[in-house]
């Protein structure tokens, strides 16, 4: 199952941009809260993703944080 899609882009920006719509759920509490625990994880990443844009798919609220962890990991991977 999917639970990211990260997209390359030309815009000249200095952050990864973290998208979560409201199909992931309409309480922005929830989608704020799935924001701040992939920008926690992603810190421990030695990686520049600042022309990037990870888009969050509804499947994300299924996992757990260690589950998380992996499977950002595992959409991360082919960048390096």
């Amino acid at each position: 199952m999917r639970y990211f899609k990260l997209y390359k882009t030309s815009a000249k920006k200095d952050k990864l941009w973290i998208r979560v719509s409201k199909k992931v759920s309409k309480r922005a509490v929830v989608r704020n809260k799935i924001k701040r625990r992939v920008r926690s994880i992603l810190i421990d990443y030695d990686i520049d993703l600042s022309r990037y844009v990870l888009s969050v798919l509804p499947s994300v609220l299924e996992l757990s944080f260690e589950q998380l962890k992996r499977e950002i990991g595992k959409t991360i991977r082919w960048i390096r």
